[in-house]
């Protein structure tokens, strides 16, 4: 295909792209399938879950991006989509309104200047912790543009999800929550400038797609590329366990936690983040800790103790800690009180490390306490089997 003109190489890099970051499914992590929520929002059925792999079918896949605040872990994410983008351009537009317009990619204009606000892929994206997020910066009211046409729509039908939406908003906040219905007509958005949230930046895979098709000279003054490992690594948080398992908060949640003190909670509202307890049934295994997908639990080893230490306000409550830990020494509980959610992380348990009296290395003893790491302890029970074989 021929490119000639900016409208055509905007067209073209508007075809957004799911991005996957398997590493952090809780299928792959506990090794059993423990989770199907991206599938159960899945319109096109277009991904496959096992223990090994997040498999995306490319043609059947839509890109309405519903899969991505359905993740508890954080798997997908869209090229053209960002929630803390979509929040800056929020709080850019605002000004001093307390109403915003927010328009699907699909929906159709009636004429140039008659829909103005933000576009973004498909309202799908709008889950209660974004919508959250939007009314903490002031607005209280979102008039979407397009669900007329979710009926029949490629990108599948997103009025029941925002209906879902809605009645979690009211559990957190009752009639304080924000309210978003669709517009019957769009006079209110008259005059308005259209922002798209749906045009990726120029990533170094479109770029060589727009420089194959036969782009014309002077590209280079339209976009300016950006690294894919950017894009699809935004908000990343450097902390990696002693497995080598990354751990990232998950950005929903990370932009709500942000705006927590800012948002009218109900007295009687139990808030959307759990707190996690471990009893001294722990073995110290601390598989809980290292495949942890969002860093709410992390392991940590200093001052001759390991410890496994708690953030809230980055957990999603994927519950992967609780089913994976062999003691069930792990509880969680729900949170009504904003101060303790915004409390500092916190110590759950701690165990001391021992040398072992064998291979030197160190290991978290066992009670009674051991002096012997288990590995030395299994090669030195299986050396007394084979010893009483050969004596019988």
């Amino acid at each position: 295909m021929q490119v000639n003109s900016l409208a055509t190489a905007t067209n073209l890099l508007q075809q957004a792209e799911l991005i996957v970051a398997e590493e952090f499914c809780l299928n792959l992590r506990g090794r059993h399938e423990l989770c199907a929520l991206c599938l159960e929002q899945c319109h096109s059925e277009a991904l496959q879950l096992t223990v090994d792999a997040v498999a995306v079918n490319t043609e059947a896949c839509s890109r309405c991006g519903g899969c991505i605040p359905a993740c508890p872990a954080g798997v997908f994410r869209l090229s053209s989509f960002s929630p803390r983008k979509l929040l800056s351009t929020v709080a850019s537009l605002q000004q001093n309104d307390t109403l915003i317009h927010l328009h699907c990619s699909h929906s159709s204009p009636v004429s140039k200047d008659s829909q103005g606000g933000i576009i973004i892929p498909c309202f799908k994206l709008l889950d209660a912790r974004l919508l959250a997020a939007v009314q903490a910066g002031g607005v209280n009211k979102v008039f979407l543009h397009g669900t007329g046409g979710c009926e029949g729509c490629e990108n599948g039908d997103a009025r029941k999800f925002l209906g879902e939406q809605r009645w979690v908003l009211q559990q957190w906040f009752a009639e304080r929550a924000i309210l978003f219905e669709e517009a019957a007509d769009r006079a209110g958005s008259a005059g308005l400038q259209q922002y798209h949230q749906d045009k990726p930046e120029l990533s170094r895979r479109n770029f060589l797609r727009l420089v194959s098709s036969g782009t014309a000279t002077g590209i280079s003054s339209w976009f300016f590329p950006v690294p894919d490992e950017v894009q699809s690594n935004e908000e990343a948080m450097p902390f990696y366990q002693s497995d080598g398992l990354a751990q990232e908060p998950v950005l929903y949640q990370q932009v709500l936690a942000e705006r927590l003190d800012k948002l009218p909670w109900r007295a009687d509202s139990v808030l959307p983040w759990r707190t996690r307890t471990i009893s001294e049934d722990c073995s110290g295994c601390l598989s809980c800790a290292e495949r942890c997908p969002t860093g709410a639990l992390q392991s940590v080893r200093m001052n001759g103790e390991q410890t496994v230490n708690f953030a809230a306000t980055l957990c999603t409550d994927c519950q992967l800690c609780t089913r994976l830990c062999p003691e069930s020494a792990i509880n969680p509980m729900g949170s009504t009180s904003v101060l303790q959610v915004q409390q500092v992380r916190s110590t759950l348990i701690s165990h001391k490390i021992t040398k072992c009296s064998y291979c030197a290395s160190a290991f978290i003893s066992e009670q009674p306490p051991q002096t012997v790491c288990p590995i030395c302890r299994n090669e030195h029970d299986l050396d007394a089997e084979w010893m009483a074989m050969l004596d019988a």
